[in-house]
């Protein structure tokens, strides 16, 4: 295909898609997935030309679900390290988004010429006549100084999906569709659309901290990029077609779809966004950890960045190896949670209802009712459910920290997930966030808002697991929030109290731990217990989606 001489890594932000291996072409066109969503299979079919499969990989089923995941069969032992998938970023030949949309091109100069410090009408009379070579040089140049990029990044990316979606829909029906299939859903609650009351409990934490500035950050991409494009360039880019709104809209879905493409080695620029529909993490479809790691790599280009899945291990001949649409994790999701009633594993478990008809079994079905209510105001939290449960993949589970109504009810229900005794049927709320990891032993983590780790201090520090100087500590950090005179000293007190969790938490579980085999939290399970003290969590792996997985 030869070098990329067209918009570079703007182009490549927006779509990845370039020529693979011929075997890994042969493979994907010969066992095309079946049963998939029109458009998700057209997407299928559009990059079977474009992604590198190994060669003793074969596409044998699909798997239901959100976006759809293809299974894939080692044929032959292949030894770790080696590469199971390859998708190149090729600007020249990512469809849709090429050098001949004279349109694209002039947003592109113009946004890179503004990032440079060029004033806003002599940018527009350059984008006016720049090429795409132009283009290229402009953002190498800054990637290659020490011109902080991300935030016209963002915009480029966001203002081309708004240019495809609304200014130019339907030039490739199969993108347009997967467009539509992905970029029409709504996003997860976050916490800069709840109330002040809603958010409250996600005070310390950081997550809480980004979310909350999302609305003013892409307000000022969208003044300091887009509005200026309008105004100089209307007869292209009409400020009716490219509003705020239609900007923000492509932008938060951009946040939560793309991939961060790492900046070419040497250069000092961050990482790029970029929508890539179907590179993910490669997990076991059987317990669901992860069996290769996604790292970037650029081979003979700087425009031309080449995504590896390559093997954490040995894959045997026979095992099976799940190709999944990427998922992110920058949205906090609520809902509600239960403990159920001869638990093994100490979990919660959180019934979302899959594509189809849910069990005929009366006591699941009532649990899907209980979840109606939340889940009308989520459609696309069904995209926790993707790792299957061990009886049909109704239920997806979480471990342990509820966010109860009341101290109370938080001992109760900690104490109940350890010993495994409760009620089916006894509902807690609780927020937490979800993430897919490429390097992950696990498909989903579930990082806990700050307000349930003081609860669980509290129903720490009356089991015996706990060490009886917890409670002391955690009641004096109590009343040191309770006695704070400002906003700053209310902060520090509840960090500390953040951290003094975090410590008791992996304290307790190490005795528990040390108990044998069939004590509460097995060795296995310690890191499955993630939780948020200002950014930090537990390490990460151990977690199983499947019941009875060893």
């Amino acid at each position: 295909m030869g070098r990329s001489t067209a918009l570079a890594w703007l182009l490549a932000c927006v779509m990845a898609c370039a020529a693979g291996p011929a075997s890994g072409v042969a493979l994907l066109r010969e066992h095309a997935p079946t049963g998939l969503p029109p458009s998700t299979a057209a997407w299928v079919t559009q990059l079977a030309g474009n992604t590198g499969l190994h060669p003793s990989l074969r596409i044998a089923q699909t798997e239901e679900g959100p976006g759809g995941a293809y299974v894939a069969r080692a044929v032959r032992d292949i030894p770790a390290s080696e590469p199971l998938l390859r998708v190149t970023t090729r600007a020249g030949v990512t469809p849709g988004f090429a050098a001949d949309d004279v349109d694209l091109v002039k947003a592109a100069a113009f946004i890179l010429l503004l990032q440079d410090g060029v004033p806003a009408r002599e940018a527009a009379s350059r984008a006016a006549r720049a090429s795409a070579q132009e283009v290229v040089a402009v953002q190498r140049s800054q990637r290659s100084g020490k011109a902080a990029t991300q935030g016209a990044d963002l915009a480029l990316v966001a203002t081309a999906v708004v240019h495809e979606h609304f200014a130019r829909a339907g030039r490739l029906p199969a993108r347009r569709a997967w467009l539509a299939e992905q970029l029409e859903r709504p996003l997860p609650s976050t916490p800069d659309q709840w109330t002040p009351a809603e958010r409250a409990p996600l005070d310390c934490t950081e997550a809480s901290e980004a979310h909350l500035d999302l609305p003013s950050s892409l307000s000022a991409l969208f003044e300091r990029f887009l509005q200026p494009l309008t105004a100089h360039l209307p007869a292209e880019f009409p400020p009716s077609v490219y509003s705020k709104d239609r900007f923000e809209w492509a932008a938060r879905r951009v946040l939560a779809w793309s991939v961060d493409v790492p900046a070419p080695p040497g250069s000092p620029g961050a990482p790029i966004p970029a929508l890539m529909p179907i590179l993910s993490a490669f997990r076991v479809a059987a317990s669901g950890a992860a069996v290769a790691h996604v790292e970037f790599q650029y081979e003979g280009s700087p425009d031309e960045a080449v995504a590896v899945a390559a093997a954490r291990r040995a894959v045997r001949a026979g095992e099976e190896v799940v190709l999944a649409p990427w998922r992110d994790g920058r949205s906090l999701l609520r809902t509600r949670g239960a403990v159920v009633a001869g638990n093994p594993h100490d979990v919660l478990e959180v019934a979302i209802p899959l594509a189809g008809p849910p069990s005929e079994d009366p006591r699941r079905a009532r649990r899907v009712q209980a979840f109606a209510p939340v889940l009308a105001d989520m459609p696309d939290v069904v995209r926790l459910a993707d790792a299957p449960s061990g009886d049909g993949g109704l239920a997806a589970f979480v471990t342990l920290r509820p966010h109860a109504r009341d101290d109370r009810g938080a001992t109760a229900a900690v104490r109940a997930a350890r010993v495994a005794v409760a009620d089916s049927d006894t509902l807690m709320d609780f927020v937490f966030t979800t993430e897919l990891l490429t390097g992950d032993d696990r498909p989903y983590t579930f990082e806990i808002e700050q307000r349930a780790l003081g609860l669980a201090v509290r129903a720490l520090a009356a089991c015996d697991a706990c060490p009886g100087s917890v409670r002391g500590d955690e009641d004096t950090v109590a009343r040191a929030a309770g006695a704070a005179r400002t906003a700053t000293e209310y902060r520090v007190a509840r960090r500390r109290l953040c951290v003094r969790a975090r410590e008791t938490f992996e304290e307790a579980l190490r005795e528990l731990a040390a108990r044998g085999p069939r004590a509460p939290y097995p060795v296995r399970d310690i890191n499955a217990l993630v939780m948020m003290t200002e950014g930090e969590t537990l390490p990460r792996w151990g977690w199983r989606a499947v019941p009875g997985a060893a």
